[in-house]
């Protein structure tokens, strides 16, 4: 998914979907 399609989501929604690789990218992650 796009990085900015991806900010305007909580990580913890993501998390339901997709795996920590994955969201690895996110920003949200980063910090």
């Amino acid at each position: 998914m796009r990085p900015d399609l991806l900010e305007l989501f909580e990580i913890s929604e993501l998390e339901k979907y997709y795996t920590d690789e994955e969201l690895a990218e996110h920003p949200g992650r980063r910090g």
